[in-house]
This record gives structure tokens, C-alpha cells and sequence, in this order.
């Protein structure tokens, strides 16, 4: 099985995505994947969760490009994954393309602004 076969083969197509666009996306989730890597620490400092989460925030910029689809950090859906991460998930995904919410003692999240703070 090949790194295109595991996308979504549809969305491919209805986004016109190139096959340059996939080689990018293939390149996107494995930084993605070494970054969750790295933020997978016990007591993590806070200026490395932060600069994994801006750094994460990034790479879905990069994806949206990819894919085809607005840049628009309402619709990511991959920054409350990690590990230590303690913003509500449900909540966020129910908030889909809304303004996220961030729990201000979270690690990767609690510095930000212009969100929905609890």
C-alpha cells in the first residue's frame, strides 16, 4: 500500500488535488508525526509546547494548501492532539469551523489569544 492509497481517494478527486500536492501532503504528516513524537514528554517545557503547537499550526496551513481547501485555522482539526494537550476535545469538535476552546492552564494552548478561554 502506498502513502496515496491511505487518503481519502474522493476528496482527491473533487479537490483537483496534483500529484505534486500529495507528494507535499506525504512530506506534511510524517513532520507531522515526528512532532507529536517530540511533544510525547512527561513535563514539557512550556516554550517547547509552545513552539510545537505553533509550529503544528503551521503544517495545517500547509495541509489546507494542499488539499485545495481556504486557509482557515477554524477548520483545523489535528491542534488539540497532543499528548498532555487539555483543552476539551468534544467541545472543539462539536465548534467545528467556530472559534476554539482553550483551557488556560493547557501546556500547548494557554498562551493564546482571540479564543474562547475556560
Amino acid at each position: 500500500m502506498t502513502f496515496r492509497d491511505t487518503l481519502n481517494q474522493d476528496l482527491i478527486v473533487k479537490n483537483k488535488v496534483t500529484n505534486e500536492q500529495i507528494d507535499n501532503l506525504e512530506v506534511i504528516y510524517d513532520k507531522m508525526t515526528t512532532l507529536f513524537k517530540q511533544a510525547d514528554i512527561k513535563n514539557i517545557k512550556p516554550e517547547l509546547a509552545k513552539s510545537l503547537a505553533n509550529e503544528l499550526k503551521l503544517l495545517e496551513f500547509e495541509l489546507q494548501e494542499n488539499w485545495n481547501f481556504p486557509k482557515d485555522e477554524k477548520y483545523h482539526t489535528w491542534w488539540n492532539r497532543f499528548k498532555g494537550c487539555t483543552c476539551p476535545k468534544m467541545d472543539n469538535d462539536e465548534r467545528f469551523g467556530m472559534d476554539k476552546i482553550i483551557n488556560s492552564t493547557c501546556p500547548f494552548h494557554g498562551f493564546e489569544i482571540n479564543v474562547t478561554i475556560v
